[in-house]
């Protein structure tokens, strides 16, 4: 059985499309089944466990804090998102990592929230800079420098331990 959240309806349908455009501006986790299609509308059934008259779009998230959403109904779509750890992934985890925990979701991978981007950024831009006045530094060379600054920009962790392990700034012998 599928675990992921999806949502039933059919492309022609415009409380589909809507509901479609909520859950991804709330960056939600889901998969799209049109129900046209065969054998479609026989695992909405069976996913939504009698749950369901047969409307779309149908949500259906399994699992924990998991439930069925006939029509498109945003304050419910909105208590769903609040409560299951399939549909929006562990905020926790995500905002320090940039990737939902578990990442069955597009294959693991993740959008970084604003705060956790906005950190990295900062995070990044100060390596870079950094990384490229040791580079400078040490080598007395502009090229120096811009190595040393994209190097810090695409390893900030890593890339000024190195700098301050070789003495930040010092000349090479």
């Amino acid at each position: 059985m599928n675990m992921m959240p999806t949502l039933f309806g059919t492309n022609s349908c415009p409380a589909c499309g809507r509901a479609k455009a909520w859950l991804s501006m709330h960056r939600a986790y889901y998969v799209f089944r049109d129900v046209n299609e065969p054998g479609v509308a026989d695992l909405a059934a069976e996913m939504a466990g009698g749950a369901s008259t047969g409307a779309v779009p149908l949500l259906v998230v399994p699992g924990a804090g998991g439930g069925v959403v006939e029509g498109f109904q945003p304050e419910r779509y909105d208590a769903l998102l609040r409560t299951s750890r399939t549909l929006r992934g562990d905020i926790i985890h995500t905002a320090f990592t940039g990737r939902p925990s578990g990442g069955p979701a597009l294959g693991g991978l993740g959008v970084m929230t604003p705060a956790a981007s906005a950190g990295w950024w900062a995070l990044s831009t100060a390596s870079m800079a950094a990384s490229a006045f040791h580079g400078y530094k040490r080598n007395n060379s502009v090229g120096w420098a811009v190595v040393w600054g994209i190097l810090g920009g695409l390893f900030p962790v890593i890339v000024p331990v190195i700098a301050f392990a070789q003495g930040y700034g010092k000349r090479a012998r």
